[in-house]
């Protein structure tokens, strides 16, 4: 029986990428900024945005959810975050 191309660790790995790409730029902060409220090097939000990690750590996914919005809405929580891939 084939595998459900959705439940692909590929399809997935994909789907975070997009989605944490899509809450930053929808949180009107750059990746600088991000970095910054993480006390991380700019290059690691690259990545991440842009595929190139093999596994990210539960630490990085719960640092990088709780980033505050500049939106009235207020805050990321990691179940939206998870809830999409």
């Amino acid at each position: 029986m084939p595998a459900r191309p959705y439940r692909s660790p590929t399809v997935r790995h994909k789907r975070l990428t997009a989605e944490f790409r899509r809450l930053r730029a929808e949180s009107g902060l750059t990746r600088d900024d991000v970095a910054g409220r993480l006390d991380w090097h700019p290059t690691k939000i690259t990545r991440i945005e842009t595929g190139q990690w093999t596994r990210l750590n539960l630490r990085d996914v719960r640092d990088l959810t709780p980033v505050p919005s500049s939106k009235p809405s207020g805050r990321v929580t990691a179940p939206k975050v998870l809830a999409a891939v």
